[in-house]
């Protein structure tokens, strides 16, 4: 099992921001104070209830039933009815996005947004660059690598230093590779993807 959902928090109020924060342990809501910004705040508020939501539907739980915390490295980690779940979160601009498993799962989501071309030479290895010319729309092949990259590291536990070595164009162009899987979704507006063990 392996289940994702990803909400625009646009249209999301005051009311529904407070009913969200209310929802967080004490650590989450001392983190989510101490962010600067209020989209920032909101991101983390609605990210974890999304989560939430998605649990309840998924696993036939209460509220009650269910806890989230995280490790010291930030990673959310959540239960339900006492079994442990692979769980990730992922924002960026008004959206966010959660996965659930039972086993471990990955999810990163980008707004589409300009990408310099001298970025791209940096962050990119030649497969990845040769991938991108093929693609009609260069910001968002790029965000489709991007987010199968993040979603790859997040999966592994390796974060922000394991994005060189995650080679991630086998599995985007099979759709599996070594018992791993990915999903992607995207739109005008956004990519998303989720990798996850079969």
């Amino acid at each position: 099992m392996m289940k994702f959902e990803i909400l625009n928090t646009k249209a999301l109020g005051e009311e529904d921001f407070k009913r969200a924060f209310e929802k967080l342990s004490r650590p989450q809501k001392n983190r989510c104070l101490r962010f600067k910004f209020e989209a920032d705040r909101r991101r983390l508020a609605f990210g974890e209830e999304l989560l939430r939501e998605l649990i309840k539907k998924e696993l036939g739980c209460t509220e009650e039933d269910i806890t989230i915390s995280r490790e010291a490295s930030g990673r959310p980690v959540a239960t339900a009815k006492g079994e442990e779940l692979f769980v990730s979160i992922t924002h960026s601009g008004d959206f966010v996005a959660c996965a659930l498993s039972l086993k471990p799962v990955g999810i990163d989501l980008e707004v589409k947004r300009e990408v310099k071309p001298q970025f791209l030479q940096r962050v990119l290895n030649q497969q990845e660059l040769e991938f991108l010319k093929a693609e009609s729309d260069e910001a968002l092949g790029f965000l489709k690598i991007w987010t199968a990259k993040e979603a790859f590291v997040k999966l592994t536990g390796k974060g922000l230093a394991g994005l060189s070595e995650a080679d991630v164009l086998p599995l985007m162009e099979k759709g599996s590779f070594e018992g791993i899987k990915i999903i992607t979704s995207h739109s005008s507006d956004y990519a998303c993807s989720v990798i996850f063990e079969e």
